[in-house]
């Protein structure tokens, strides 16, 4: 089998409390060599099945969107590793900062809002919320945009269906360097021509903040999947063409900033996935793995 390595940019990355637009913006390269990891995190295998994504458009002063977020948690109780979420959270009158809304001081004073994120939902025609997207299907005659209760019924079309690749994510830690490195290998089953991209992505679980539920104002509200960053660009890269049985790997090795405020490390999630390009976009494979062990 032949390999070939796409060794992609290395980036020092930081976390800024009062981010909008770009929580982790590149600075040095990191240079890997000799770094022994201390911790390790695998993804599951897709063994040759179609795993399904589910981009969530969310807003913490969207009264309806907990509904989607209960939703989600009953697909993934039900799916498992094959149903793949992520919530984005877009549309500045539900997901601005609107200090002391609710009449409680402080309250919803925190930015969810990404540079990326916005794009997406512009791409994707994300008008109100929640809205959903299938792997970035087109459905019926308003593309891509799916309410609550069609979740279920698109993703079922897609899930356990023959795979074009298997997708592999491993996560190494240095805890004492403060030093990640992602490694995903792209194990082609079919001859592919080069129309992919590859998207890596940044997640953050378990955020403890202010959501509006109906007509309550929730304090301690738990926020799932939360889109953070791309960590190849909001589009991703080119794949290369490859032959049946060959693996395209990409490596990531970047730091963090210790001392950033507002993301725990046990609660971050590498997300990728790989799509076709502009003007298709569906997403042929995905998958996820923790970026530490937790």
């Amino acid at each position: 089998m032949r390999r070939f390595t796409l060794i992609l940019s290395v980036l020092v990355l930081f976390f800024a409390c009062d981010k909008i637009d770009d929580p982790f913006p590149p600075n040095t390269d990191v240079i890997d060599t000799g770094i022994v990891w201390d911790d390790s995190v695998y993804s599951v295998e897709n063994d040759g099945e179609r795993f399904v994504l589910l981009e969530e458009y969310t807003g913490h002063l969207c009264q309806a969107c907990p509904g989607g977020a209960r939703e989600i948690s009953r697909l993934v109780s039900k799916y498992g590793e094959k149903f793949i979420p992520v919530s984005i959270h877009t549309i500045d009158v539900f997901a601005a900062p609107q200090p002391g809304a609710g009449g409680t001081p402080g309250a919803f004073s925190s930015d969810y809002r990404t540079t990326a994120g916005d794009e997406y939902s512009k791409a994707f025609t994300i008008d109100a919320l929640p809205g959903g997207v299938i792997s970035r299907l087109p459905v019926g005659s308003t593309p891509y945009k799916l309410i609550i209760g069609e979740w279920e019924d698109e993703a079922v079309k897609i899930l356990g269906s023959p795979a074009v690749a298997n997708l592999g994510i491993r996560n190494y830690f240095n805890a004492e360097l403060n030093t990640y490195q992602v490694r995903i290998d792209v194990e082609w089953l079919e001859d592919y021509t080069g129309d992919m991209n590859l998207q890596v992505q940044l997640l953050e679980d378990s955020i403890v903040d202010w959501q509006k539920d109906g007509s309550d104002y929730i304090e301690n509200y738990m926020h799932r999947h939360m889109f953070r960053e791309a960590l190849d660009g909001t589009w991703g890269e080119t794949i290369p063409a490859a032959s049946s049985g060959e693996i395209s790997e990409f490596v990531f090795t970047r730091e963090f900033d210790p001392t950033g405020i507002g993301y725990k490390l046990e609660h971050m999630i590498i997300l990728a996935f790989i799509y076709k390009q502009s003007p298709v976009y569906e997403v042929m494979q995905v998958n996820e793995a923790h970026l530490i062990g937790h």
